[in-house]
């Protein structure tokens, strides 16, 4: 038994496991990464193989975020958190300011004195305000610290994420 550097992490890792303990990516003998023709972006899959030892199998995959039954990589930011390390996941939401956006458009469009361009400008905050969007997070508690994996603006892309790192917490346990 030898110990040798992580090809994705450089951390210390035996040349006998599995997967590397710190990212979760497995030893590169026994990786298999599966590209079905079913398999489409922002679509949750169930794995497509028996899991076995040894193994990477994909729950969810898309240009941004890759959850298999060993680890969740994000191509976004270039971190990945190895599924044995996971104690939660939560979903958090940052909610956009739309209403102090409206309401200085109405003070706007109401006090601007009857001009056109106060009530253009009334206007121009208002479809501001309307047109923003709150923001939604993957949250995983790693060591009881959590971490912001993930965000998007599409809470259904974020909770499908949730629901394939779930499942592959499900099945690693």
């Amino acid at each position: 038994m030898a110990i040798i550097s992580c090809y994705e992490c450089d951390g210390k890792v035996s040349d006998t496991a599995a997967s590397c303990p710190h990212c979760g990516a497995p030893s590169k003998s026994n990786a298999l990464i599966i590209n079905n023709n079913l398999m489409t972006n922002s679509e949750l899959l169930p794995p497509i193989l028996e899991r076995t030892q040894n193994r990477e199998l994909i729950y969810f995959d898309n240009t941004s975020v890759i959850v298999s039954n060993t680890r969740v990589l994000t191509t976004s930011n270039g971190k990945t958190f190895a599924i044995r390390n996971i104690g939660a996941v939560q979903k958090r939401v940052k909610e956009a300011p739309k209403l102090a956006w409206i309401i200085i458009g109405v003070l706007v469009a109401a006090f601007g004195h009857s001009s056109i361009v106060a009530i253009a400008i009334g206007i121009a905050f208002i479809a501001i305000g309307l047109s923003l969007k709150h923001t939604y997070f993957v949250c995983l508690t790693i060591a009881d610290i959590p971490n912001h994996a993930i965000q998007s603006t599409d809470e259904n892309l974020i909770d499908k994420i949730i629901q394939a790192i779930n499942q592959s917490v499900a099945d690693y346990r």
